[in-house]
């Protein structure tokens, strides 16, 4: 099995960073992880292994849902 390394993107959503919680901004560069999420760039907090997941729901998703 391969391991999975983070990817440099620019962000195309607001989105928070797994690692600190605040907010990466449209268009900033970030990198991410498949199964994981987005983070700053260089980030200055250190991930902290939880049991949370993150869920991202796009319009479509709530339509779908029913969710407003």
């Amino acid at each position: 099995m391969s391991q999975q390394q983070w990817i440099k993107i620019i962000n195309n959503f607001p989105s928070r960073c797994v690692q600190c919680g605040d907010w990466l901004a449209v268009g900033q560069t970030a990198m991410w992880l498949k199964g994981l999420g987005i983070k700053h760039e260089e980030c200055p907090i250190g991930l902290v292994k939880d049991e949370t997941t993150l869920v991202i729901i796009d319009q479509e998703d709530k339509e779908r849902l029913g969710i407003k």
